[in-house]
């Protein structure tokens, strides 16, 4: 598959997953939207891997975690082996520190040319989440 065929897979992942993310009870998504529609996918995720000052993380990230859909996030995304080409060691390593940050149980596996890493379970937040409005 051609690197830009594999970006247009990644755009279509992204979008699934901000639809799935659409339905869990108090996220929003609105800057992630505007960015994947201005920027594409691929360009987005760059965007939102730039490491933050202080080891902080984009409120989206955050609010996907609180509403309990941490596996949405382009983080945990990008570590699908199916990305691997589209991004740099950098950028997954930026992935696995943000994930690991909020208690995900993360494997990193050593290979000849790059460090894999597998998602063995995501956390979920302390507290509650919110209920939905009936």
């Amino acid at each position: 598959m051609t690197l830009d065929l594999q970006k247009k897979e990644f755009h279509k992942a992204l979008v699934k997953a901000d639809r799935e993310a659409r339905d869990l009870p108090g996220y929003t998504g609105h800057v992630f939207r505007k960015m994947i529609a201005g920027h594409g996918g691929w360009k987005a995720a760059k965007l939102m891997l730039q490491p933050m000052s202080r080891g902080k993380v984009q409120d989206g990230f955050v609010e996907l975690w609180m509403c309990g859909g941490i596996e949405l996030t382009v983080e945990s995304i990008i570590l699908e082996p199916k990305w691997y080409e589209l991004f740099t060691r950098d950028d997954r390593r930026e992935a696995y520190r943000r994930l690991s940050s909020v208690g995900c149980e993360i494997e990193r596996e050593l290979t000849p040319h790059k460090v894999r890493y597998i998602v063995l379970q995501y956390s979920r937040p302390l507290r509650p989440l919110p209920s939905p409005i009936a």
